[in-house]
């Protein structure tokens, strides 16, 4: 059995006073609560509703850097990487393509020009319709004289058989077909200008046959009117001695 301690009343009545007015005193001090108070309050139905706060206009803490976002805003997206690659190729086929049709085109102005030259020149090369010449018969009788002088020379040295043939192609193309002839002439000496060398060669050999035309020409003039003198002379003694004889 528990020990009971003998209290006198009046003992009892002031512990109780003592600690009434001790425990009346630390209520005044500080609130003792048995759990931990809650940081959120639960807000009664019957409260005045507080006003609400405006937002605030501080800035709110990102995590990333400006560098960061200032990077992720001037990427491009692959829609826009797309779109460029798309463009670039364009413009090279769109280049490639014009430097082809700028060469095709290029081309066929050159192949205009020389069919444009080709025929001028054929149409140069015909004689006109004034002169009577007809082409085809006549290149048959150049053609013919031309092999008759090769037939003519066959036994003969290298440089008359060579020769021989020209010789009498070109005579019988000034007989039969004067005009187209001169006019062929005339394109190969338009040709030959071109290279200086081929055209003083051209006038040299022409000026050498002139040359040689003439003194042959000459000589047989002389020839001609030697004979005549000759001839007459003979026929004048001739007739003296027949008047002398009767």
């Amino acid at each position: 059995m528990a020990a009971r301690l003998p209290l006198n009343p009046r003992a009892m009545a002031l512990l109780t006073g003592l600690s009434v007015t001790t425990l009346a005193g630390y209520t005044t001090t500080s609130t003792v609560y048995a759990e931990e108070p809650s940081q959120s309050t639960k807000k009664s139905i019957y409260d005045d509703p507080l006003p609400s706060q405006p937002p605030s206009s501080t800035p709110s803490l990102s995590l990333t850097s400006p560098s960061e976002t200032s990077d992720k805003e001037s990427r491009p997206t692959p829609t826009v990487r797309l779109a460029s690659q798309i463009g670039t190729a364009r413009l090279f086929v769109h280049s490639e393509f014009s430097k082809a049709q700028r060469f095709l085109d290029t081309y066929f102005d050159k192949y205009l020009h020389v069919e444009h030259n080709v025929t001028t020149t054929v149409a140069s090369l015909a004689p006109s319709h004034r002169s009577k010449e007809t082409v085809l018969p006549g290149a048959i009788f150049i053609a013919i004289s031309t092999m008759a002088g090769s037939v003519l020379a066959r036994r003969r040295m290298l440089p008359i058989r060579f020769l021989t043939p020209v010789v009498t192609g070109v005579a019988a193309s000034w007989y039969f077909l004067p005009e187209t002839t001169r006019n062929v002439a005339d394109l190969a000496w338009k040709w030959e200008q071109k290279v200086p060398q081929v055209a003083e060669t051209h006038l040299k050999v022409r000026d050498g046959v002139e040359e040689g035309w003439k003194t042959a020409k000459g000589g047989y003039d002389h020839a001609i009117g030697t004979v005549e003198d000759t001839t007459s002379k003979a026929r004048r003694t001739i007739e003296g001695w027949v008047r002398n004889s009767k």
